[in-house]
C-alpha cells in the first residue's frame, strides 16, 4: 500500500481559488485514496500539505502555503515514504540473509546500495548500467 501511495501522491496537483495564491487540493477523490492508502484523515493529508506551521516563542503560527510550496511539500512526503519503504526493505532482506547465514555457517550475505553522483544524469538507463555497479563478495 504504501508503493501504491507513493505513486499516487505524485499526480496530487493544486490549484489556487484566491487571489492570494492559496493551495488547495485539485482532485478530492485522490485526496480520499492517498489518505487511504496512508491509513490517515484525508483533512490532515490536505492540511498538512497546504498549510505552514510554525512555532514562534511557544505559540503555533498557522499560515496557508502557496501551489508552489505544495508541490514542494508533496514531493518531499513522496520521497520520505519511499526512502524509508527502501531501507524497511533492504534492511529486512539483510536481516533474513543473516538469520540464514547464521545456520549454515556460512560468511555473512548482505545486500548493500551504492549511490553514485552523477549517475541519475545518464540519457538513457539500461539493465547493463546496474549490473555495471554490482559487486559480489567472498
Amino acid at each position: 500500500m504504501l508503493l501504491s501511495a507513493v505513486l499516487h501522491i505524485g499526480d496530487l496537483r493544486f490549484t489556487s481559488l484566491t487571489d492570494d495564491d492559496t493551495a488547495f487540493p485539485s482532485d478530492l477523490q485522490l485526496l480520499e485514496r492517498v489518505a487511504g492508502l496512508l491509513q490517515v484523515c484525508s483533512s490532515d493529508l490536505s492540511s498538512a500539505l497546504t498549510s505552514d506551521v510554525q512555532y514562534f516563542k511557544g505559540d503555533l503560527i498557522t499560515g496557508a502555503q502557496t501551489v508552489e510550496a505544495s508541490q514542494q511539500s508533496r514531493d518531499q512526503l513522496a520521497k520520505v515514504i519511499y526512502g524509508r519503504l527502501f531501507s524497511y526493505l533492504v534492511n529486512s532482506t539483510n536481516d533474513y540473509l543473516q538469520g540464514q547465514d547464521d545456520s549454515a555457517g556460512d560468511p555473512a550475505l548482505e545486500i548493500g546500495i551504492l549511490d553514485i553522483f552523477g549517475f541519475e544524469e545518464v540519457q538513457r538507463n539500461g539493465f547493463e548500467q546496474p549490473n555495471a555497479f554490482m559487486t559480489f563478495r567472498d
